[in-house]
């Protein structure tokens, strides 16, 4: 019903709307992820045409069915998408740094891109902790001091041998 719906409607955001219930009601059954990841294709497809926030809102919840369906895999390359639309609204300085309350939303995102690298080195670790230290590192530039990121990177850094980078 909900494809038929997306099919016959013409406004872009409510199209969108329409597959991202696609992709959750097939995502819900699962069994058919395949399916869920066409839904988000096509919504995606979309979104970039009618730009803004919808194409943030299909990454998010392309994370979210992925966190709950998906492959390891696919929740990393979900992060690494929503964390590229998200840096993308900021250029390459990120998020702005300070106490104006015109930059709280930069605050915010920069916490949540913290801890997106945070989700994707855990996902990483076992497999390539090297991709998981230049996840990792990536998550210290956007928070210089993150007690949480050192943390990962002190216990990483004795994984790998690799003292002397962080010193």
């Amino acid at each position: 019903v909900w494809e038929m719906l997306a099919e016959a409607v013409e406004t872009p955001p409510r199209k969108i709307s329409y597959w991202l219930e696609v992709a959750r009601a097939a995502a819900s059954r699962g069994k058919d992820y395949t399916r869920a990841q066409e839904a988000f294709e096509r919504a995606d497809k979309l979104a970039a045409e009618a730009g803004g926030q919808f194409a943030e809102r299909v990454a998010r919840e392309r994370l979210r069915i992925a966190e709950d369906h998906g492959t390891p895999q696919d929740v990393t390359i979900s992060i690494d998408a929503l964390a590229t639309l998200l840096l993308g609204a900021f250029g390459l300085a990120g998020p702005p740094v300070g106490d104006d309350p015109a930059t709280d939303r930069g605050k915010h995102i920069r916490r949540e891109l913290v801890a997106l690298r945070r989700r994707q080195s855990q996902l990483v670790r076992a497999e390539t902790p090297e991709k998981a230290w230049e996840v990792l590192q990536q998550a210290l530039a956007l928070a210089p001091g993150e007690p949480l990121v050192l943390a990962d990177l002190t216990e990483l850094a004795e994984e790998l041998g690799r003292y002397d980078d962080l010193a």
